[in-house]
């Protein structure tokens, strides 16, 4: 700000003069661009200020799936919140704000039979699709994913875990008595796969 002062006999008038930088808004990765407030200093143009200006900066929101890891040319850059300020240099300045994407896990569930995920990572990103290909563990049968599933994909939107569910296949036991003796108890028998059948008592002739 220069200050002019002009004098004649009959008058003294002073005019202040302002020098106005600009100040540009951008961010990387997806997300908004910051806002200033106020929009400008007094007596300059929209998004220009005087230097000194003390400048609140607001309105920076992260896309579904990503989040603020820190800013660029402000008084706090490490700062992870949506707001910050600076005071305006004596020249043109830039902001930013830089978002970068959340990381999920995806936990899957399978006690009787071996999952191999499709695309395998330690983490996942919002909306990334992974196949899920079942083999079932011998004398079990797969009867469906919790959460349901369709064709076997998951879409991430967060931390997830899905559990693979199952039922023992139903066995018949038979016992058969050999020439010269015969069975007491029950035969044939309906057995989980797994378990145990009902006691047979094998009496000789």
């Amino acid at each position: 700000e220069d200050t002019v002062n002009y004098n004649n006999a009959s008058a003294s008038v002073t005019i202040n003069v302002y020098t106005c930088h600009t100040l540009t808004f951008g961010h990387t990765g997806q997300g908004t661009d910051p806002a200033a407030d106020p929009v400008q200093s007094s007596g300059c143009p929209a998004e220009k200020y005087r230097s000194g200006e003390t400048i609140q900066l607001i309105g920076a929101t992260p896309d579904i799936g990503w989040h603020i890891a820190n800013w660029t040319g402000t008084a706090n850059d490490a700062s992870t919140a949506n707001t910050n300020s600076l005071t305006m240099p004596a020249n043109d300045h830039n902001v930013s704000v830089n978002y970068v994407q959340d990381e999920y896990t995806l936990d899957v569930i399978s006690d009787h039979g071996t999952v191999t995920q499709i695309p395998l990572q330690a983490t996942y990103h919002y909306n990334d699709v992974v196949t899920l290909s079942l083999v079932v563990d011998p004398g079990w049968t797969f009867t469906g994913w919790t959460p349901s599933l369709t064709d076997n994909n998951v879409t991430i939107t967060g931390n997830t875990t899905v559990t693979a569910n199952f039922v023992p296949q139903t066995l018949t036991l038979t016992y058969t008595a050999g020439a010269h003796g015969s069975l007491t108890g029950d035969t044939p028998q309906t057995v989980n796969y797994g378990e145990s059948g009902s006691a047979v008592t094998a009496v000789a002739d």
